[in-house]
């Protein structure tokens, strides 16, 4: 929870415009630790953040306003940063 935490104010104090994709299964516990991150974050940032529970990663990584990418190495985000157009 404090990698969230930490991510989330990141994306704060960058300044800039971001799509964070947030599994809700993957960062929200059974007692529902974790929601409240989301939220505020998502309150915080309306002005210039998407956050969403999923996206086809492929066109978000293959369209033209995209800037960076912050994976969390795994196979498929790995191989799909890889392909063409993603650079």
């Amino acid at each position: 929870m404090d990698q969230l935490v930490e991510l989330s104010y990141g994306l704060l104090d960058s300044k800039t415009n971001f799509l964070f994709i947030v599994r809700q299964d993957s960062v929200i516990g059974k007692d529902g630790e974790g929601e409240d991150v989301v939220k505020e974050l998502s309150k915080k940032s309306k002005a210039r953040g998407y956050i969403v529970d999923w996206a086809p990663q492929e066109s978000v990584l293959n369209h033209t306003a995209r800037g960076r990418f912050l994976t969390h190495s795994g196979w498929n985000s790995t191989m799909e940063s890889m392909s063409p157009g993603c650079r």
